[in-house]
This record gives C-alpha cells, sequence and structure tokens, in this order.
C-alpha cells in the first residue's frame, strides 16, 4: 500500500500510522500500548504445565481434575477474504487446564476453539492454525486479534475508531477494511465474536 494512502486512511480514521501499518504501539496519539493480543502475548505463548490434548466420542465425556473440556467446532475462519459458516457441530474436545484459564481470565464455559483458513494475518497466524476464542470478551472490548462476522468469520486486528471499527490484517498485501458505525450496529452485518487469545501449530 503506498504511503500516502496509509497516511490519509490513518488521518480519516483517527488513528497512528504506524499503529495502522504494523499493529504495533498505540492505536491513537495520547494513548499507551496495548500489548494483548500481540504476537509476544497471550496469544502464542503458553506455559508448560498447560496444553491442549484433543479427545474424541463419548470417553471424553469427564476431564480429569484440574482439567476442563474446551469445544472446537466444525467451522473455518477465514483469515483472507471470508468463508460462510455452514456447520457448527463439535468437530473433537480438547483439553486445558483450569488454572491456566483462570489466570488468562477465560471462562471455560465462554470458550471455544475453531481453525484458521487464508493468510491474510500470516506469519503471526498461518492456515491450519487452531485458535482459542474468549466469547465472553465483547462485553468489555479490548483492541487486539479477534474473531468476528464480517460476511462470513474472519480473524482480523480490530480497533475503535471515532466511526466504528477498523479491521487490520497481518499480511500488508490485505487493504483495512473500514466497518462504519451503521454496519456495526446490524449484527446481521458486523458482530464481534470472541477475542483470540492462544493458537496450536503443527511443526
Amino acid at each position: 500500500m503506498p504511503l500516502s494512502r496509509a497516511a490519509a486512511i490513518a488521518r480519516a480514521a483517527g488513528v497512528r500510522l504506524e499503529w495502522l501499518a504494523t499493529g504495533e504501539g498505540p492505536m491513537r496519539p495520547g494513548e499507551r500500548s496495548v500489548e494483548h493480543g500481540t504476537a509476544d502475548g497471550a496469544i502464542i505463548k503458553a506455559d508448560e504445565g498447560m496444553g491442549p490434548a484433543p479427545r474424541h466420542g463419548e470417553e471424553a465425556s469427564k476431564a480429569p481434575e484440574g482439567w476442563t473440556r474446551l469445544p472446537r467446532y466444525e467451522v473455518e475462519a477465514s483469515a483472507g477474504g471470508g468463508r460462510l459458516v455452514e456447520a457448527e457441530s463439535v468437530v473433537d474436545w480438547w483439553l486445558f487446564r483450569e488454572d491456566w484459564l483462570r489466570r488468562q481470565g477465560i471462562r471455560p464455559d465462554r470458550a471455544a476453539l475453531v481453525r484458521v483458513d487464508g493468510d491474510s494475518m500470516v506469519p503471526l497466524i498461518t492456515p491450519g492454525d487452531i485458535v482459542l476464542v474468549d466469547l465472553g470478551a465483547p462485553a468489555l472490548f479490548r483492541e487486539g486479534i479477534w474473531l468476528v462476522w464480517y460476511d462470513g468469520l474472519l480473524v482480523k486486528r480490530v480497533g475503535k475508531t471515532r466511526t466504528g471499527y477498523l479491521l487490520l490484517s497481518q499480511n500488508p498485501e490485505y487493504d483495512p477494511i473500514h466497518v462504519e458505525q451503521e454496519e456495526a450496529g446490524d449484527e446481521s452485518r458486523f458482530r464481534l465474536i470472541g477475542q483470540v487469545r492462544w493458537l496450536a501449530r503443527s511443526v
């Protein structure tokens, strides 16, 4: 994206050019930096005592003491152009330590996992990654990586602007998406589903 165009978008949205270009630092002039949801925060790090273990079928009906089961749904969240939801059945169950979830401020009954498709959040989130989504987060919005509904399920870096929301991709080949206040107030058009708090990746 040309620098002049990025600067014009930043001015119109009332955000800092550096934040628009990289997602780093404060979103608006005069604000403090929000680290939650960035690459060096909880999104890709977890302590050694935690670690999901997929469990399938009826034998997963009970979790070991100190652990809780979280569902992974049969939907794909696009980190790209958008993918429609066709089904919401549970694919499998993942085990998470209850104490780890508490430290993250995540309620087990308000959390789920989904698979990410698309390359707009590369290199932070890559196709095939499984993300843990805090479904209780929309009650208290803060900028970070979100699962949103906008003509399909999307994973984007989301910030608030004076006139609505700004959806940013990590991949510079994707343009920012402006969601104006009128659209943001229509849940059939736009909705914050939950904040991405952690991811799993095959190596």
